[in-house]
């Protein structure tokens, strides 16, 4: 058994408890994609950390036990210890395989593996991924023993991670946290399970509604089989079958078409299955919404947001997703559940998630319960601004990111690093396609890596143009993507810019602080970092009416179509959350912001 989980002078949630399950976070990984057969595999696992210079040659000797998947950063692993980009984190557990899964396939998914890890199963290398933020599976089914003296099945895993020493997506880790950046996540920070499907099985399904034409396309991609059934189900009831070819889209009328809205969240359930002659060799369950998202002017002629044919105004927090005992891995699924439900309970419609990518099931939690989601690429490089680069932006003197200058000072001057951030921006997209509730894509923000982004925006949009894109957050805007993008702290906020066309937001705004001195992050935690501090609840609550009253919704009329507040929680030495770090206690006051955001409803649907 690993050593105590949770850190003396460290501050937990009140999920941290659930990680010491057998398996923690049992839940099924993929929404979109569900079968029968799986098995969860986190738990505890051997690990071990070696130098860098003997990553090909497994440990002797482990060092003792971690518990999967909890980053070995965190007090959850039962390690808490940093990774150094010189050294090697090895992994090791074994399974017992099914005997009902000795015929077919037997599939050995990573939800994420942060950064590069390579898959050793009894011996025998399986593959391996780069890329610490989606998921990767292999095909182990010919690796696999059948020994009736030893059924174990060996599973290694070796990972190393450069965190910020070099250009790679990373979003706010770093070696030496303080103030906006955060402890590193290396290695396993996601599930770890394995599937058994047979000969013919599907392996990807691709959805786009179209509710102009009350229909929906599906490609479903299948490693054999004759035929693709599918079947929709309006609230358990199945309304509309089609029978299809792999790899060919198919369109199906959705009868009574129901739309998704953040008010009313309807999801269809979705059945697909592989047919091999008159057989059924792969069943799945899924599930889809009918939702458009697009640009239009209103009766002013300003250009706003719309869903589904009709104007919205996004309002909701900045979201890093971090917890005090886990890092980037939540402690238990019903930790994000709570977490969406107090956005709901306070008004807002939406969510930032910022330069991270969630586990699967927060994504569909926001679909069933309803919160818009603005997603952020994973940043890397490094920030290709100095101060007055930073200044000048304010004043709309921006930066561009096209020079050689910029490349360098960004990190991305070298081939590897554009190469690198252009296949994990089109694997996130590829990763998160089938999502409802995500509405935009953030490429960069404030200037974090930022290079070609007006070129980057204009790929994206055709890549996926069943969603709008905000090519630089922040700074440093290049004329390009939908949305002129203002962050502003501590100053006033300012009115869009004149004369141009595109959708006018503030991306972040507000930081407002406040420390509780019982839920800080750690006692020996560097000074509590916020924009603007406040002593008292009272006065915290005072100042966040006066902005929204006072700046944003004089700000409606005049063209602001999105806003997000910053931040939904207190991470490490930042302050600025809503709740505190460990989500006990409400800074606010929920009553008073439920009304003041309907306020900026109320007030965008009279100017719209």
């Amino acid at each position: 058994m690993s050593r105590s989980l949770l850190v003396p002078d460290q501050i937990h949630s009140r999920w941290a408890s659930e990680a010491e399950k057998e398996c923690p976070l049992p839940e099924y990984p993929r929404p979109q994609l569900q079968r029968a057969e799986w098995k969860c595999l986190n738990g505890l696992w051997d690990y071990a950390v070696t130098n860098g210079d003997s990553k090909e040659k497994v440990p002797d000797v482990y060092q003792g036990r971690i518990r999967v998947p909890y980053a070995v950063e965190t007090a959850l692993s039962g390690v808490g210890e940093q990774l150094n980009p010189d050294e090697t984190l090895w992994y090791r557990t074994f399974f017992i395989q099914p005997k009902e899964w000795e015929t077919g396939h037997v599939l050995l998914n990573f939800e994420a593996v942060d950064w590069s890890c390579r898959v050793l199963v009894n011996g025998i290398e399986a593959g391996t991924h780069t890329g610490g933020y989606t998921p990767f599976s292999l095909d182990i089914t010919s690796l696999l023993k059948s020994d009736e003296k030893d059924n174990r099945q060996e599973i290694i895993v070796s990972v190393q991670d450069p965190t910020d020493t070099s250009w790679q997506q990373r979003g706010k880790q770093v070696l030496q946290p303080e103030n906006i950046y955060y402890t590193a996540t290396s290695g396993i920070w996601q599930t770890v399970w394995l599937e058994h499907v047979q000969e013919s099985y599907l392996s990807d399904i691709r959805i786009a509604s179209d509710i102009d034409a009350a229909e929906v396309e599906i490609i479903a991609a299948a490693s054999g089989g004759d035929k693709i059934r599918f079947s929709i189900k309006d609230n358990g009831k199945i309304v509309k079958k089609a029978t299809g070819q792999p790899g060919v889209p198919l369109r199906m009328k959705v009868p009574y078409m129901k739309t998704w809205t953040p008010d009313s969240p309807f999801l269809y359930n979705l059945i697909v299955e592989v047919v091999e002659g008159e057989t059924v060799t792969d069943r799945v369950i899924s599930y889809f919404a009918m939702r458009k998202v697009s640009i239009a002017p209103d009766k002013n002629n300003l250009q706003r947001i719309f869903l589904n044919n009709f104007p919205i105004f996004l309002n909701g927090p900045l979201d890093q997703g971090y917890w005090p005992e886990s890092g980037m891995t939540p402690p238990a699924d019903s930790a994000m559940v709570s977490d969406i439900e107090l956005v709901k309970r306070l008004g807002f419609n939406m969510i930032r998630k910022h330069v991270k990518i969630a586990p699967r099931r927060w994504y569909y939690h926001c679909d069933r319960l309803g919160v818009a989601v603005i997603q952020d690429m994973v940043s890397g490089g490094r920030d290709m601004s100095a101060k007055r680069d930073i200044s000048r932006a304010k004043r709309g003197k921006h930066k561009k990111d096209t020079t050689e200058k910029s490349y360098q000072q960004s990190w991305r001057d070298s081939d590897e690093s554009k190469i690198n951030f252009e296949r994990d921006l089109r694997e996130m997209i590829f990763h998160l396609f089938n999502v409802p509730s995500i509405l935009i894509w953030v490429i960069f923000n404030e200037g974090w890596g930022q290079y070609n982004a007006a070129d980057m925006a204009e790929w994206v949009k055709k890549y996926d143009p069943s969603r709008l894109v905000d090519h630089a957050s922040g700074w440093h805007d290049q004329k390009g993507g939908e949305f002129v993008s203002l962050h502003t702290y501590k100053t006033r906020l300012k009115p869009p810019p004149l004369h141009d066309k595109r959708v006018f937001i503030i991306s972040e705004y507000g930081g407002y602080s406040m420390l509780e001195n019982r839920h800080v992050w750690k006692k020996t935690a560097s000074k509590p970092f916020g924009y603007k501090q406040f002593s008292t609840r009272g006065k915290l609550i005072e100042a966040y009416d006066g902005l929204l009253s006072r700046q944003v919704l004089p700000l409606i009329r005049k063209g602001l179509a999105a806003v997000v507040y910053t931040q939904l929680s207190d991470v490490e030495d930042e302050i600025n959350g809503l709740l505190t770090y460990d989500r006990e206690v409400l800074k606010f006051d929920e009553h008073t912001m439920r009304t003041l955001h309907q306020s900026l409803q109320d007030e965008f649907l009279e100017s719209v």
